[in-house]
């Protein structure tokens, strides 16, 4: 207790002793240190919002860049997609011309009854391949397909699967299956979408009487079958 008003009576005469010039470099000196004080403050506090914004900035451009990473890569797949059923119907579309034009051409009428009823027609060249045209056709069950089947004078030959669009309309094309025997006739029948080995017995359409088609016609509304249930 002594100590401490010693030292306030000696700092007291120390400063009632110093002239004004050193009372002046005093002052300053005290108003230094404390504006220094107060800017380290102020500049810890600074330093810590910027490095808070520089961190939301990093941030918000890592989402950004991130989003833009996802929409490239969603118009990539979506431009090979189109790439792929544009080749696909380029390729179709040459088969079906293939076939169409061949000397071997036989045609088979899809058969039925009723109106409005699905109708078509199978193309078969054994040298160029197979066409299914139809209209009207009953889209299959899920996880269910047509199957083409060529009948010959031994086992049925599978031919390729196929289902129709939104609107019950095929065009599927393919290659012939490689028969050795004569083509007596076609057999469609609903299969796993995968295809059989064998057809099963839920038959959609089959014809027996193949002939010549040098001229194809189009598919109409002659007599068809239903889809069995």
């Amino acid at each position: 207790m002594g100590d401490h008003e010693g030292d306030t009576l000696d700092d007291t005469a120390a400063w009632r002793g110093a002239s004004p010039a050193m009372r002046v470099v005093i002052v300053v000196g005290a108003v230094l240190l404390a504006a220094s004080v107060v800017g380290a403050a102020m500049f810890r506090r600074d330093a810590r919002a910027a490095v808070a914004r520089a961190t939301e900035v990093r941030q918000q451009a890592e989402a950004a860049l991130a989003a833009v990473a996802g929409q490239v890569s969603s118009a990539r797949d979506e431009v090979a997609r189109q790439t792929t059923r544009a080749r696909e119907g380029a390729e179709r579309e040459r088969l079906v011309a293939d076939v169409l034009s061949s000397p071997d051409l036989m045609r088979f009428i899809i058969p039925g009854s009723g109106p409005g009823a699905a109708a078509g027609q199978v193309f078969l060249s054994r040298s160029s391949g197979v066409v299914v045209s139809g209209v009207r056709v009953p889209k299959p069950a899920q996880g269910l397909a047509y199957q083409l089947w060529l009948l010959t004078d031994a086992e049925p030959m599978a031919a390729g699967t196929f289902t129709p669009d939104e609107t019950g309309r095929v065009i599927f094309a393919a290659d012939a299956p490689r028969v050795t025997g004569q083509v007596i006739g076609m057999l469609i029948s609903v299969e796993p979408a995968g295809g059989s080995q064998v057809p099963s017995q839920r038959i959609f359409a089959q014809n027996r009487l193949g002939r010549p088609a040098p001229a194809p016609a189009a598919p109409d509304a002659a007599p068809s079958s239903t889809l069995p249930r």
